[in-house]
């Protein structure tokens, strides 16, 4: 349960593995008048030691790469019933150990677009663990995704 000092309906409990390990809401508006403050004030407040038990067991590390690591930005043109999520899968099937990061940073439907179509732009960070990623070897993986995923869904870079 959250504190009496937060404002009900805008505050609630932090969880890990469902228990208790702290609260984050923001404060009650009379406690803001009585302390003559204008602004709302967000308060986070956590248990660190039930915080860092509950995470020990999945702490993993690794050593950085000493070598440089490149990142694309792709825009790609898909069907709209086409799931983003099956498309990162085999993005990272195809581009493998090299791929040491993929985020979809956008999704934009309509416009100049095709009806039924919508383009999902990815951003994928390459790197080698063992040397420096050339410009042919980056530029001959990302042919070999577009074609893989042409040929098993239809998608054109924008």
């Amino acid at each position: 349960m959250a504190p009496v000092f937060l404002h009900k309906g805008q505050c609630g409990v932090v969880e890990a593995e469902g228990q208790a390990i702290g609260f984050i809401g923001i404060l009650h508006p009379e406690l803001l008048d009585e302390n003559k403050i204008r602004a709302s004030v967000g308060v986070l407040e956590i248990e660190i030691g039930n915080l860092l038990e509950k995470s020990q067991k999945n702490l993993k590390a690794q050593m950085p790469s000493k070598f440089p690591s490149v990142e694309r930005d792709l825009a790609l043109v898909m069907a709209s019933e086409l799931s983003v999520g099956e498309i990162t899968k085999v993005i990272r099937h195809k581009v493998g150990a090299l791929l040491a990061d993929l985020k979809v940073i956008d999704v934009f439907e309509g416009g100049t677009l095709e009806s039924g179509k919508k383009s999902v732009t990815v951003r994928l960070v390459l790197q080698d663990k063992e040397a420096t990623l050339q410009e042919e070897q980056i530029n001959a993986l990302q042919q070999k995704l577009l074609e893989e995923l042409k040929t098993r869904y239809s998608i054109a870079l924008r």
